[in-house]
């Protein structure tokens, strides 16, 4: 006998379901073909995005190469509901040109979860490439480059903004929908940040 929880499956059955609807939001919204080539980032949304995707393919190899697969697993679900749905893919919808690094990351991504879950991925990959096998598919590699490490830090911040002023608002029980003025108090290298993302802190976290 081994310990067993059917909520684990309903998780896991959550989770295809989230991956099903991003890989058709992507799908359906980009008309760049898939590529293999890393494109190049133009906003700091991009910049994080990649740098967060070399950083999982460098991890989850890690975790391959160690037979340790359930933390391959957790390191993955985290990337894919957190990094790219929740905020990129939000992001995205308000910055616009996003074609290639979303197909590029969807590609990975499906490479990736191929292991875990292979009759979704090979589905979906075949929708975007009929006359190719996902299985046979070569492997990404991952690097620890430090060249995005700022941008990384720059983008925790404006997360950080966003989350916290969603958390104010909740707090004085104002609706998530109600447009409210932000007043931030920042060190100069904090606000050329705020001022770049402007629209992006206006539209996630509903404010003026």
């Amino acid at each position: 006998d081994i310990a067993f929880d059917e909520q684990s499956v309903v998780g896991a059955r959550n989770f295809v379901n989230k991956l099903w609807n991003i890989s058709r939001f992507i799908i359906t919204t980009t008309k760049e073909p898939s590529s293999l080539k890393r494109p190049a980032p133009t906003t700091l949304a991009d910049t994080w995005i990649l740098y967060r995707l070399d950083t999982v393919l460098f991890e989850v190899t890690k975790n391959f190469e160690q037979y340790e697969f359930s933390y391959a697993i957790e390191t993955l679900k985290s990337f894919t509901w957190d990094d790219v749905a929740d905020w990129y893919i939000e992001i995205a919808k308000i910055e616009g040109s996003k074609d290639a690094i979303l197909r590029y990351i969807l590609r990975q991504l499906l490479i990736l979860w191929h292991p875990f879950a292979p009759f979704i991925t090979e589905h979906v990959h075949h929708l975007i490439e009929p006359d190719t096998i996902l299985m046979v598919a070569v492997w990404p590699t991952g690097t620890r480059e430090t060249t995005s490490q700022k941008s990384a830090e720059e983008f925790a911040q404006l997360k950080k903004i966003i989350e916290e002023t969603r958390s104010i608002k909740a707090d004085y029980r104002i609706a998530a929908t109600t447009l409210k003025e932000l007043i931030i108090r920042a060190t100069p290298e904090l606000e050329s940040v705020i001022r770049t993302n402007e629209a992006v802190i206006q539209k996630l976290a509903r404010v003026t």
